[in-house]
């Protein structure tokens, strides 16, 4: 039998009061992907999603999609709390690659609790790319049984002396890690008229992002929110303010670089490049467009664009 709303409302209230993030279920993808989201009014799940080509950014790790099972592909799947071990992986622009991919501007949709009892919903009891988590369909009874003090724990996990464990962890760390990651599955798509919240790392990210989108639907509520995020213990650089003659870049580190890409109302294309130095950014210099390290086609007769390190990061009416 389905979860019924009553208890779930009555759940949600008594774990509110523990854990500050109870009922937000959230899911997390670049800000590159929200206007398509938001033109189809709708979440696809990630077999949907290829087969149209609507993706314009995959930040999902080839390793990890690997792991999970084929089936859970036709699920639209949402996390029940931010800053999940997936996200500290991905979150950010990497001045160098790695193993997982990124995720240059993250962004949260946060949808209503009442998700949880449409029509064959099911639930996990942590990452479903883990061998060792157990999804169900959504009832009273399995959301009741879930080890809610994992799923909403951040931060460090405490070390136990005792513990055989590599590194000295207690012997249960990797399950707690785990259940971060718990996750609430909804076949094939989810509607946007469930979307109550969207939430950003900084204004600047947020503006851009409803600049490109067009405006959020009707009722939803848009956020910055540092906290949501890793940035500032990952120290990844992002731009954190823009506008009226202010450009403020978070996290900024030697030979980070923007670039500024101006097209004017005839077409005239004209590039430059500010390079940051030991503690601050150095002037604006003209570069050929080949320099710029920008593979994106310049920007409409009339814009500017600004992209750090290779990130688009700002648009605006040319001066």
């Amino acid at each position: 039998m389905p979860i019924t709303p009553a208890f779930l409302n009555e759940r949600l209230l008594a774990l509110k009061g523990q854990y500050a993030h109870a009922g937000d279920f959230c899911f997390f993808t670049d800000t590159e992907n929200l206007p398509g989201i938001c033109a189809s009014r709708r979440l696809l799940c990630r077999s949907h999603v290829l087969q149209q080509g609507v993706l314009r950014l995959d930040c999902a790790s080839p390793d990890v999609l690997k792991k999970t099972p084929p089936w859970v592909h036709d699920y639209v799947r949402l996390y029940f709390a931010p800053r999940t071990p997936m996200l500290y992986q991905i979150e950010g622009i990497k001045r160098r690659p790695g193993k997982w991919p990124e995720c240059p501007r993250p962004a949260y949709l946060v949808f209503d609790p009442i998700v949880l009892t449409l029509p064959s919903v099911r639930l996990s009891d942590g990452n479903m790319a883990s061998k060792y988590s157990t999804c169900q369909d959504a009832s009273d009874a399995f959301f009741a049984s879930l080890r809610f003090e994992d799923i909403f724990h951040r931060g460090a996990i405490s070390k136990d002396p005792e513990a055989e464990a590599m590194f000295g962890y207690d012997t249960y760390a990797l399950n707690r890690v785990r259940r971060r990651q718990a996750e609430v599955l909804v076949p094939t798509e989810l509607s946007l008229q469930y979307l109550r919240r969207v939430i950003f790392r900084s204004q600047a990210e947020r503006d851009l992002s409803i600049s490109d989108i067009g405006g959020v639907p009707n009722g939803v509520v848009v956020e910055v929110n540092e906290d949501w995020f890793f940035a500032p213990s990952l120290r990844r650089p992002y731009l954190d303010t823009f506008g009226q003659g202010t450009l403020v870049v978070a996290n900024p580190l030697k030979d980070d670089a923007l670039v500024r890409v101006v097209c004017s109302h005839s077409g005239v294309v004209s590039t430059s490049r500010s390079t940051f130095g030991e503690t601050e950014w150095g002037p604006w210099n003209t570069i050929a467009p080949s320099e710029s390290e920008v593979s994106a086609p310049p920007p409409p007769g009339g814009r500017c664009r600004y992209y750090l390190c290779g990130h688009r990061v700002a648009e605006v009416d040319a001066p």
